[in-house]
């Protein structure tokens, strides 16, 4: 499973919480210019469990943050 940010990601968003930001913070970092990282990447990343980044990521996903690719 891989995410990505849409093109215009910034202007769909929506005041992001700060742990939404920290999130995406990471998902920039790790995606670089392919735009895309899988799931564990951003578990190890994050130190989080990868069903904690499933959740995480469905709802950047709900606030149109991040799609799933």
């Amino acid at each position: 499973q891989t995410c990505a940010l849409p093109i215009s990601w910034m202007a769909e968003a929506k005041q992001p919480t700060p742990g939404a930001l920290r999130y995406l913070a990471v998902f920039a970092q790790l995606a670089g210019a392919g735009g895309t990282i899988r799931s564990v990447e951003l578990s190890r990343a994050m130190g989080v469990s990868r069903p904690g980044v499933s959740k995480a990521v469905k709802l950047l996903q709900e606030q149109a943050l991040v799609e799933r690719t």
